[in-house]
């Protein structure tokens, strides 16, 4: 392992994620004390702490030398997802407060998808470069990573962040104290606004004319099954398929 000079503190990955209240903090710390650090802080290649912020801070605070280990990414943004997924991940948070946790990643990286092309096939063409990122070999789009991160599927994620941008706080306060499913949320808050279902029975007509994922135009491109559009999907980002 390469020793690092100095294990430093990155204010943005610091901010990505819930500090732990004063009583798990409190037990962190009485169980480095009375046995060490058991969990190795993970920095990467210039010292940055990536997972372990706690553990690191009490560490200092009892005059400890604390334990690390350097992992590397390809990308930064790969390693802000792992920033979030790790800590996410080890805490009890439910499943829409994970949600929360990871909501203003997702809009920066939505914003961030825009700005480079988003998925295009034009991009693909033209650079033989993609913006997505892949698992096993394939382009993943930012919906799908945002629901694996948080242990979901797509049709789940989408009902969250749908709720994060548009439901009152009284809805998200119901969600978060348990008093009301997701679902019920969603079909509460989403449903009212949506046009009759006389509407949907006119071929010529898009159940949704912009889409939920990216905003551009949405149009028939006559699969069965879609998802979230039924027969109709996005032709900019594939969103629908």
């Amino acid at each position: 392992m390469s020793n690092i000079s100095e294990i430093k503190i990155n204010e943005e990955y610091f901010a990505l994620v819930p500090r732990p209240d004063s009583f798990q903090i409190n037990s962190l710390r009485n169980s480095i004390q009375e046995d060490g650090q058991q969990i190795k802080i993970i920095v990467n290649s210039q010292g940055v702490i990536l997972d372990g912020h706690t553990r690191f801070m009490i560490c200092k605070e009892l005059g400890l030398e604390p334990k690390y280990t350097i992992k590397k990414f390809d990308s930064i943004q790969q390693e802000k997802e792992f920033v979030i997924s790790a800590n996410v991940n080890r805490r009890q948070l439910t499943l829409f407060e994970r949600g929360e946790v990871l909501f203003s990643w997702w809009k920066e990286e939505k914003k961030r998808s825009k700005s480079e092309g988003g998925y295009s096939k034009w991009k693909l063409e033209k650079t033989g470069i993609s913006s997505a990122t892949t698992v096993n070999g394939r382009k993943e789009r930012l919906l799908n990573k945002f629901a694996r991160i948080i242990g979901t599927n797509a049709t789940m994620a989408h009902e969250i962040t749908w709720l994060l941008l548009h439901a009152p706080e009284e809805i998200k306060n119901k969600i978060r104290k348990e008093e009301i499913t997701i679902d019920e949320a969603y079909v509460q808050t989403a449903k009212p606004s949506r046009k009759p279902r006389s509407f949907y029975k006119y071929p010529d007509r898009l159940r949704y004319p912009t889409c939920l994922n990216c905003g551009e135009p949405t149009v028939s491109n006559k699969k069965i099954n879609c998802h979230v559009h039924s027969q109709f999907c996005c032709s900019k980002c594939g969103w629908g398929n």
